[in-house]
């Protein structure tokens, strides 16, 4: 019979027997040095060492920073950047650069604690303590110097959700979305991916797309108006906006196919004469979301459930109904859903969602 060997320290003392025993072996080997190369050393690395270049630091984009701030809530956002009197992107909190002068950080299981303190970011960022389970997002000036060390002990550090780091700084960051840093914060429409990286499509809901500042500030020509059948149709910004509008009830029984096809040919010509398309139905969460995914599947030649991926990442909230998503695929003449890709160049029937 196979015996495994006993826990222990190294390899060096296992006295394992048979193909099992050659296995934990091998096991116990890749972990220990793992192990020690993540604490070789009671320093923070720096952007130099390779051991930075093996966290694979994950960055987001300004618009993607910018849809995420439109969910309010799960998310943690540091500013690093050493001008501390400039403009700061709301909610975030400054973590100022530790003391040149202060004592070097201890070992690796209490990076984060000791920055606290070095930085006094313990007294200025309360939440960060509270950082279990949260989505943080770093960002910087042009030296980045300081985020990189601050998010690297983040990741040892493992209790936030997800690091990222912001690409780019933060004033390139407010020179595209400059009324990021008002209070009290506002919640602005989605701006969604387009392949072309066009930058004209946004999703949201009746509110926003009722409040004039934010139509002007993101320089909305044309609105999409999804709206309930008992509801007349308004429009607000009349004197500076095109209209379309499609009358559907957001329930199961709801006839959502006749419409898409006319918001299609409506936004098309807009973005052909370097128009910037807002879409919205009450809420922003399903006919609104469904319209878009359908642009972006006609347009773009994907199958209805990669452009409703793309939409979902864009807006956290989006989740389009069964039946508006069955009504979406039948009108694209695709079969049942198929992992994300091209769609098919033929192919038909009524999609049945799962």
């Amino acid at each position: 019979p196979f015996v495994l060997s006993r826990p222990h320290a190294g390899y060096e003392n296992a006295v394992p027997y048979g193909i099992l025993g050659l296995i934990s072996i091998v096991s116990s080997a890749v972990l220990t040095e793992a192990e020690q190369s993540r604490n070789a050393t009671d320093e923070l690395p720096t952007s130099a060492d390779p051991m930075s270049r093996q966290l694979d630091l994950a960055v987001c984009s300004h618009d993607e920073l910018y849809n995420r701030l439109q969910v309010f809530g799960g998310l943690l956002l540091l500013d690093c950047s050493t001008e501390t009197e400039g403009p700061l992107i709301l909610p975030a909190e400054r973590i100022p650069p530790p003391n040149a002068t202060a004592a070097p950080p201890p070992t690796s299981k209490a990076r984060v604690d000791h920055i606290l303190l070095l930085s006094e970011a313990e007294v200025r960022c309360p939440a960060l303590k509270q950082r279990e389970l949260k989505q943080i997002i770093v960002l910087s000036g042009a030296d980045r110097s300081w985020a990189l060390r601050l998010s690297q002990a983040l990741r040892y550090d493992g209790k936030a959700s997800r690091v990222t780091a912001l690409a780019g700084t933060v004033e390139s960051m407010l020179a595209r979305w400059p009324f990021l840093t008002e209070s009290p914060r506002k919640q602005h429409p989605s701006l969604i991916d387009t392949a072309d990286d066009a930058q004209f499509l946004f999703l949201g809901n009746r509110r926003m797309a009722y409040d004039e500042q934010i139509v002007r500030r993101l320089k909305i020509t044309h609105i999409v108006d999804f709206h309930d059948e008992c509801v007349e149709p308004e429009e607000p910004h009349r004197a500076f906006v095109s209209y379309t509008h499609c009358r559907v009830d957001d329930r199961d029984e709801g006839d959502l196919a006749p419409h898409l096809p006319k918001a299609f040919e409506f936004i098309e010509a807009a973005r052909a004469t370097g128009g910037r398309v807002l879409v919205h139905c009450n809420a922003g969460v399903s006919r609104s979301a469904t319209c878009v995914a359908y642009f972006l599947a006609r347009r773009e030649g994907l199958r209805f459930s990669a452009a409703l991926k793309r939409v979902e990442v864009c807006r956290e909230v989006a989740c389009p109904s069964l039946s508006f998503r069955v009504q979406a695929c039948a009108l694209l003449g695709e079969p049942p859903y198929a992992p994300d890709g091209a769609r098919p160049a033929s192919g038909g029937g009524r999609c049945a969602v799962s």
